[in-house]
């Protein structure tokens, strides 16, 4: 039949409203789809009369439902206000609302009248934040459907025509076009009113009856488009959605939170809210393929500079009011992050804490006190840390750390690494000095970080075959180093800004550092580790005093330590095997489960 706009008219309408509510098979119908909807923001493409999105809200209350059809006649906008149906007129491949929009997307009896079904089903995948739905009568010759589909070969067995589309064809064509953008999307097919004896229809009578329909019954394909992959119960069904918001201020911060970020996508039991302050969060959020939020978008004000923390605490309040997350997690707080902790408990609102970096006195601001719900340490070290200084120790809940967990399986391939960096035969032993700028209580010094460098490229000097490499770190330049480095006499040390700091100390022969938390990683890779502190505090680590690492604490001392980190690494093993566990609790690359384990545990409190 060719489609004509004009058929869709009143009198159309009229007669499809009329006896919808008690037509068993649209029960039935009905039932398997709302079986199906997932969340409480909903669209329905095709809405009709509404009838069907009236019989939803009745079982769901708490749902918001959208809808959207071509045509609105009088009639149908009379039917939409009679139903209480927020709709508008709109074309089933081009929907007016951005991507995401929705939690379900579903078409009810829509595809088979329109000219092209697969562009509505991938506008409707565009929409949805988890799954689209579609309902499609199997191979019906009804005088108004102008398609006629079947599933491989399921097809109806009292057909009285061929069927234009196989449904298996359009959805393995979809979700393989697709795959490069939505890497776990997927599909699943349920058979809606079947006549295999699978279902029981009691007492219920059919009394339509048509050549393909002899038994009155009507079955339709029940088709999802699983956005992110089905939920880990495989039942995407129920209001049971939760709302975390997860916060960064920095692009080094949103690094550590990237594998909580990117497990919790898989999620569709979860809408995950991230939302980032700086333009180098959201560089690096656009290249790992994660939505974002920026903190302007909640803002009433203008931002005086790229990093404005003081600005951006309005928009974080702001965020957490639209939004209302069911959790709030974010890294060791600061001033706006200790505001907004304190906003959720005022709200209800549970907080977690994912510890980023090592605690010491001059960063104690950040830990305590402490005012989330809990913290999810690194390990006993920082459980230690933490209830010393006041923090009760129900609220500490030791996970290891996710940052570590891409550090024990690191197999990288050093030949490769040598070869991008030029590092020939010569060379027998390569020593990485990961370098860092001014931390807490402005310790290390300009001073002590300029003299650190110098005396270590002076002992490095000592050894033709060692290969001194200090590794920038992410905010520093090559250039401001390299000029330090040069200021040693017969400097043969190069300054680099490798784009995987773990992996080249995985390559290794020792690691050198000052306060950096690679200091863990390098223990972790099981490297000779040296720890320079030309400061007055003598440990930032306890890994000297634990035989874990060599220390310097004065400039003359930089030699002699440099000298046991070439000739005698192997006094360390005893000391690391022991400081490992104090740090970070387990190597098993299971901490990032332990934290999203924490989480769900959050939101079921």
């Amino acid at each position: 039949m060719k489609y004509i706009k004009e058929a869709y008219n009143d009198e159309y309408f009229l007669n499809m409203e009329a006896g919808i509510d008690s037509n068993p098979v649209s029960i039935i119908h009905g039932n398997d789809l709302i079986s199906s909807i997932y969340g409480t923001k909903i669209l329905s493409i095709g809405c009709g009369t509404g009838v069907m999105e009236y019989r939803i809200k009745k079982q769901m209350p708490d749902t918001r439902i959208i809808g959207t059809d071509f045509a609105g006649t009088q009639v149908q906008k009379e039917l939409w206000s009679k139903y209480g149906l927020e709709a508008l007129v709109a074309d089933g491949t081009h929907q007016p609302f951005p991507d995401e929009s929705f939690d379900t997307c579903f078409t009810s009896n829509v595809l088979e009248h329109v000219p092209d079904p697969r562009g509505v089903i991938e506008e409707s995948i565009r929409l949805t934040k988890h799954v689209a739905i579609h309902l499609i009568p199997i191979n019906l010759n009804m005088p108004d459907h102008i398609h006629f589909f079947k599933f491989g070969d399921i097809d109806n067995e009292y057909k009285t025509q061929d069927a234009d589309i196989d449904l298996k064809v359009v959805a393995d064509d979809v979700t393989a076009c697709l795959k490069p953008r939505l890497p776990r999307i997927e599909y699943e097919l349920q058979i809606s009113c079947p006549r295999d004896g699978s279902s029981d229809y009691g007492d219920m009578k059919f009394p339509v009856t048509r050549p393909d329909r002899p038994d009155g019954l009507m079955p339709c394909f029940l088709i999802k488009f699983y956005k992110y992959g089905k939920c880990a119960d495989s039942a995407l069904t129920g209001n049971t959605m939760k709302k975390i918001l997860i916060v960064t201020y920095l692009e080094r911060h949103l690094r550590k939170m990237l594998p909580i970020i990117k497990e919790l996508e898989k999620h569709s039991d979860i809408e995950l809210k991230v939302m980032l302050l700086t333009p180098d969060e959201w560089k690096l959020a656009e290249s790992q393929g994660i939505k974002y939020s920026k903190f302007d978008d909640y803002a009433t004000k203008e931002r005086r500079a790229d990093f404005d923390l003081e600005w951006g605490l309005e928009p974080l309040v702001n965020a957490i009011d639209m939004e209302k997350p069911d959790l709030f997690v974010a890294i060791e707080v600061n001033y706006i992050l200790r505001n907004a902790v304190r906003h959720c408990k005022s709200m209800g609102i549970k907080t977690l804490i994912v510890q980023h970096g090592t605690p010491n006195k001059y960063s104690l601001h950040c830990f305590a006190p402490f005012e989330a719900d809990c913290f999810a340490a690194w390990g006993d070290f920082t459980r230690e840390f933490l209830v010393g200084n006041g923090v009760a120790p129900e609220r500490i809940v030791v996970t290891g750390g996710p940052v570590f967990d891409k550090t024990v399986s690191l197999k990288p391939d050093k030949s490769q690494i040598y070869a991008e960096l030029g590092i020939g035969p010569e060379i027998k032993k390569t020593i990485v000095f990961t370098t860092q700028g001014q931390g807490a209580g402005f310790r290390p010094s300009i001073e002590e970080i300029e003299s650190g460098i110098i005396e270590t490229v002076k002992a490095a000097s000592q050894y033709r075959d060692v290969l001194l490499l200090f590794q920038a770190h992410p905010g520093q330049n090559v250039e401001d180093i390299q000029k330090v480095a040069d200021k040693a006499d017969h400097s043969s040390a190069r300054v680099i800004k490798y784009h995987d700091t773990e992996s080249l100390m995985a390559v290794s022969d020792g690691v050198i550092t000052f306060f950096s938390t690679t200091a863990i990683d390098a223990l972790i890779l099981r490297k000779p580790l040296l720890l320079i502190n030309l400061t007055d505090d003598r440990e930032f680590f306890p890994f000297v005093p634990m035989g874990a690492a060599f220390g310097a604490y004065t400039k003359k001392e930089i030699m002699p330590a440099f000298r046991k980190l070439i000739e005698s690494p192997e006094e360390l093993k005893d000391g690391r095997e022991k400081a490992i566990p104090y740090m970070v609790y387990k190597t098993d690359g299971k901490s990032l489960e332990r934290v999203l384990n924490l989480i769900e545990k959050s939101l079921k409190e």
